[in-house]
């Protein structure tokens, strides 16, 4: 079993160094992510391309993959009634960290409460 799960990082590891970003990047539009391959943690988000021109990163650690951002659009939902729950998804061989949205339904209680509290705001004021 110990074996199967070595093997399965290895093929990882080797996935998501093999991963290629289309130069130039579009500075002005994009934000990254920084991960450490070797643990798979996130270690920087939303940061600028570090290279004014959109050119490759010179000197840049192998143990460090570039993602990406790519949100999602936000749902339309009323929020006395759900609550917005985002989720991440790292595609390291895309060089993409997806954030997506659903829209959770609140619990009754929290809706009566939460339907009580907009109404006072709507009140004269």
């Amino acid at each position: 079993m110990r074996k199967w799960i070595v093997g399965a990082v290895a093929l990882l590891v080797a996935a998501i160094s093999a991963a290629e970003i289309t130069y130039p990047v579009d500075v002005a539009n994009t934000q990254w992510a920084v991960m450490d391959n070797d643990n798979g943690e996130i270690i920087k988000r939303r940061a600028a391309w570090p290279v004014a021109d959109g050119g490759p990163i010179p000197g840049l650690d192998p143990r460090y993959v570039y993602l990406l951002h790519i949100d999602a659009a936000q749902p339309d939902y009323d929020s006395r009634l759900y609550y917005l729950e985002g989720t991440e998804t790292v595609d390291a061989p895309a060089n993409e960290l997806r954030l997506e949205w659903v829209a959770i339904k609140r619990p009754t209680a929290e809706q009566i409460i939460s339907a009580e509290n907009a109404d006072l705001d709507t009140g004269p004021g």
